[in-house]
């Protein structure tokens, strides 16, 4: 089962598991991408998005972010320059795992409830057979427990206060807005994680709740507005489309001091 905690400076995650945790995750998410009824409801690019997690597992699995071996009590992260890759089946007590900047990851727990509840309703419309509709509840279930591991794991990072009101004001927001992360949240997710990660480890930990907050409350027109006006303006600096979403591309790895 997913272990998932903290990185030292607070950069982000650290996701591990055994090679079927990692594919049971690439399953949950293909089983909620229903791109042609997403993008009926304006969801497009936050699904594409939300799809950057399963690159995080195939990376994962691949051997490309690194991987933990915990034989014999060690502990070895491999970086990108000095990679090594494993078979699909890794020996005893051999664990994968990718580390996952902490405003993405946030982000695809955030969104995971908006694409479930589409795809609910989707369901609701197609009446999918049984077993489709099981593996689809399995699905849910998976990203059930990893939204409680992951709020779990960033008590360690904001307090257990600042991180129950951020689900306050996250649910308050989605009962009165219901979906939340559209138009400008992807690229406005990838300036936040450029901001976030160029701090040190105490700002980050002080800005993280404020960083997120903002990130849910953005529908009130003063907030959407001054996030507009940030994107653009981020945008324009790296000549890059607001509309492209490029799964975080923007961030050089071999630099995050994780």
């Amino acid at each position: 089962m997913f272990q998932i905690i903290p990185t030292p400076n607070y950069a982000g995650f650290e996701l591990r598991g055994d090679s079927s945790d990692f594919k049971s995750l690439l399953s949950a998410i293909y089983y909620l991408d229903n791109e042609e009824y997403l993008s009926r409801f304006g969801y497009h690019d936050p699904m594409n998005y939300f799809f950057g997690f399963a690159y995080e597992a195939r990376y994962a699995l691949e051997g490309r972010r690194g991987f933990v071996c915990m034989d014999n009590h060690s502990k070895l992260w491999n970086y990108p320059n000095k990679m090594k890759l494993f078979p699909e089946v890794p020996e005893k007590n051999l664990y994968y795992a990718v580390r996952i900047p902490a405003v993405s990851l946030l982000f695809y727990i955030f969104v995971s409830d908006e694409i479930i509840a589409l795809d609910r309703r989707f369901r609701e419309e197609a009446r999918n057979d049984l077993t489709e509709r099981a593996e689809k509840e399995s699905a849910e279930a998976l990203f059930q427990f990893l939204s409680v591991s992951v709020f779990h794991a960033l008590d360690a990072m904001i307090g257990m206060k600042e991180r129950i009101i951020l689900q306050e004001c996250l649910a308050f927001e989605r009962v009165n807005n219901f979906y939340l992360f559209r138009n400008y949240l992807t690229s406005y997710t990838d300036l936040l994680n450029e901001m976030y990660l160029s701090l040190t480890k105490l700002r980050r930990k002080r800005l993280l709740s404020a960083i997120l907050k903002d990130m849910i409350c953005y529908a009130k027109n003063d907030t959407y507005l001054q996030i507009e006006r940030n994107v653009r303006a981020w945008t324009q600096v790296r000549k890059i489309s607001a509309g492209t979403v490029k799964f975080a591309g923007y961030i050089d790895w071999n630099k995050i001091n994780w």
